[in-house]
């Protein structure tokens, strides 16, 4: 498990530890140690909103919705939820790269990450973001990656 990522610039502190063991933390960790997004951004991925001091490119993630999966006796701790990860860019075609990416990192993907076992991940669903008028003026481009993922809750 790495916490020390000596090639990027981590511009609001130290760089990301993963010591939780949480589903968003795995998420994280995949996004950060792949060649393709890191390449891009770094280790920057925050969780719902860009931080004032990132520089883009970035990615935010949320979970939008969770489902629990029970039998009669109680809870079998499989869980199905849906994250919205955000790739934000300077120019429409960075953006679009990131969420290439993003797709080709996590379609499919079946593993155990930071001892996380993941059953499936699937992408979902995909589409350029539009900012509110109000944003207008900062100039950036986004492409929303919506997973499906299932997992095992540590409990």
């Amino acid at each position: 498990m790495s916490s020390f990522f000596p090639k990027y610039f981590w511009p609001i502190g130290p760089p990301p530890v993963f010591t939780e063991k949480t589903l968003e933390t795995a998420l994280v960790y995949m996004m950060c140690n792949d060649e393709d997004i890191s390449a891009i951004v770094g280790v920057k991925v925050f969780p719902v909103i860009i931080s004032r001091s990132a520089l883009l490119p970035v990615i935010t993630y949320q979970l939008i919705d969770s489902d629990y999966d029970y039998t009669l006796d109680g809870s079998i701790n499989l869980v199905r939820c849906r994250y919205q990860l955000n790739c934000w860019a300077v120019t429409y075609k960075v953006a679009r790269q990131l969420g290439n990416a993003v797709k080709a990192l996590f379609d499919a993907y079946s593993g155990t990450v930071l001892d996380i076992p993941i059953r499936r991940i699937e992408i979902a669903d995909e589409s350029d973001m539009v900012e509110p008028p109000e944003l207008e003026a900062l100039k950036r481009f986004g492409k929303r990656v919506d997973l499906m993922v299932w997992y095992h809750e540590q409990i």
